[in-house]
């Protein structure tokens, strides 16, 4: 009968105890109440209790404060802070369709991912509502867990062996006042009771906090002030459970599985058929060989190929010939021009500190976005200098690629999601001879045979030049003057490249290629725009999730300079038709993306 089955699943989850109880943190975003987010995972890192915060895609990526709070408590030795997903933009998902829960929760998946570098398993729904298909889209997309509230997911709750958990909440830190929309606190003892009732019930407890909880009432309002009376409570909470011996993990260890947490170790590099060369040009500055650079830079022009150039960023702005190239190619997007940081004044990364290389190398972004409306990705190490803090330094300004000599960077290269990759060049179309006390050009049969080398060992081949190599050499020095049989050499080896099959692309595409996300852009991005364009979805929506998906190469778009600005703050009706025809298969991809590139050289989406 029923009452027999219900005695029998209470007794199975009683012999399966896990003893133990979650905290889970709900609602972190930018700024909102932010004081009170730092100091609530700042309270469970310094007590070293493990916490579960749930994280809203479409709200989280600009409050620098909370970011890096939340990086450090995920990089610290004490790694107890756990990421889950309460999804895109805190709306309840049970009144979408099935493919509408899931751009929503594949968006967050990937904000999460670019932000904090870590992929969730843990699912929190907003408003704790989920329906059969939630739970399908989890299960699709490796999610492993799910924690709602004892209101709307009934037991039983399996413990082991399974491939999917439900670890609902069953006690809180406050509850919410329906009539003046206020959190009534819940006394200390009363959240001891239920946790111990809970595990007793289920074999676990987790307990549900929010903000405002923490937060000082003034008038009825809260502010960005913490109650700190109701954070000493909080204290006093986690040292009773701790003192009755109740285990506190994040939710993702509340089952008794032995092997559920292992993490893959692997280093392989997965390769995905790039074929591809870059060419990454060393050293450019005002003046300097001015006449030898732009020779290069319209040599690759000549054979429309993709390159990338490394600024030295404080010997930049002055040359007009110089600025005026970029200035004038860069809205053309044929081909590709990268621009990368090469330094401030061409200084040896590896004898400097932390913060003085993080210092230079924001001095550097900043000026060459303030003149060419680019932010440099891509940093090329002057004298491939770099020491162990270089990577921070590189994280600290959002510079994605690393681009230095193979000699200092051993395979295998590992192209997997990763918050720096590490992109060395293997070929060089000159080298410095010390007998003759200059640089001397390579053939172009020399090195395309280093080509098909590195490609067939890494699938793909950075070639570093710089400008000395296309020089005459003159009374002893490199002359402002073109050596037209190398540059010959480089017009032979581009084209010999390109006749082999191989494609080249700047520096930053490598990566992309390696995970095979350009392509094609993925189903339910067409989805997006077709819910868009029949105002299933606001714009902000839409522009935010294309932010995204530009930032992580789903789609890629060329590097734009955003300097031809006009200022608009809305998107054009053309754009949104353009959006609801690419849906519908009417246009091609390649004119939706240039309506994209519209929306970033106006400003309308940031990249």
């Amino acid at each position: 009968s029923q009452n027999t089955f219900e005695i029998f699943e209470q007794k199975t989850s009683k012999n399966l105890n896990c003893n133990c109880v979650a905290f889970r943190f709900d609602d972190i975003q930018d700024y909102y109440l932010n004081e009170i987010q730092k100091q609530v995972i700042k309270l469970f890192h310094e007590k070293q209790i493990p916490l579960t915060i749930g994280v809203i895609g479409g709200l989280i990526g600009s409050d620098i404060e909370l970011i890096d709070l939340i990086k450090e408590n995920l990089d610290s030795e004490y790694s107890g802070l756990e990421i889950a997903s309460h999804s895109w933009n805190n709306a309840p998902l049970t009144s979408l369709s099935k493919e509408k829960q899931e751009s929503m929760i594949k968006l967050t998946n990937g904000v999460i991912a670019d932000t904090f570098g870590t992929t969730p398993t843990v699912f929190i729904p907003p408003e704790n509502l989920f329906n059969e298909d939630t739970i399908n889209v989890l299960k699709e997309n490796h999610f492993t867990h799910i924690s709602s509230s004892v209101t709307y997911d009934l037991p039983p709750y399996s413990l082991k062996d399974s491939s999917f958990y439900r670890f609902p909440q069953g006690a809180q830190t406050a509850v919410l006042n329906s009539e003046s929309n206020l959190w009534n606190i819940e006394n200390r003892t009363k959240i001891l009771d239920d946790v111990t009732l809970s595990i007793d019930n289920n074999g676990f407890a987790v307990v549900m906090m929010h903000q405002p909880e923490f937060a000082i009432i003034d008038n009825g309002i809260y502010r960005n002030v913490v109650n700190m009376e109701h954070i000493n409570e909080l204290e006093l909470l986690i040292d009773e459970i701790r003192n009755s011996e109740i285990k506190i993990v994040p939710i993702s260890q509340i089952n008794l599985d032995q092997t559920s947490n292992d993490k893959a170790t692997s280093t392989t590099s997965i390769f995905k058929n790039c074929n591809c060369v870059a060419f990454s040009i060393a050293g450019i500055q005002d003046y300097w060989l001015n006449d030898v650079q732009l020779e290069i830079f319209n040599t690759f022009m000549k054979t429309n190929s993709d390159f990338t150039v490394g600024i030295v960023a404080n010997y930049f702005g002055s040359d007009e010939k110089i600025v005026e190239f970029f200035t004038s190619n860069f809205n053309e997007n044929v081909p590709d021009i990268e621009v990368a940081n090469n330094g401030w004044v061409y200084e040896e990364f590896g004898n400097l500190r932390l913060n003085e290389q993080s210092s230079l190398i924001k001095q550097g972004n900043e000026k060459i976005n303030n003149i060419l409306g680019i932010q440099p990705i891509t940093f090329l190490p002057p004298f491939d200098s770099i020491n162990e803090v270089t990577h921070y330094a590189l994280e600290q300004n959002s510079i994605t690629s690393l681009n230095l000599n193979i000699l200092y960077v051993s395979p295998p290269y590992n192209f997997e999601e990763s918050k720096l990759y590490q992109i060395p060049y293997g070929i060089t179309t000159g080298r410095y001879d010390q007998n003759l006390g200059r640089f001397v050009g390579v053939s172009q049969e020399e090195a395309f045979s280093t080509v098909k080398e590195n490609i067939k060992n890494h699938d793909f081949v950075v070639i570093r030049l710089t400008p000395q190599e296309f020089s005459v050499f003159e009374n002893g020095e490199h002359q402002n003057k073109v050596n037209s049989t190398q540059i010959q050499e480089l017009e032979l080896l581009i084209n010999k490249i390109k006749q082999e099959g191989y494609q080249i692309i700047p520096v930053y595409k490598i990566p992309l290629l390696m995970n095979n996300n350009i392509i094609e852009i993925p189903d339910w991005v067409k989805s997006n725009a077709m819910w868009w364009s029949n105002n299933q979805i606001s714009e902000s929506d839409f522009t935010s999730g294309l932010e995204f998906l530009i930032k992580k190469g789903i789609i890629i778009v060329p590097q734009i300079s955003n300097s031809q600005s006009n200022g608009n703050s809305g998107v054009p009706t053309w754009i949104k038709n353009n959006a609801g025809w690419w849906a519908a298969g009417q246009i091609s991809d390649a004119e939706f993306v240039s309506g994209i590139q519209y929306l970033i050289n106006n400003g309308i989406i940031r990249i």
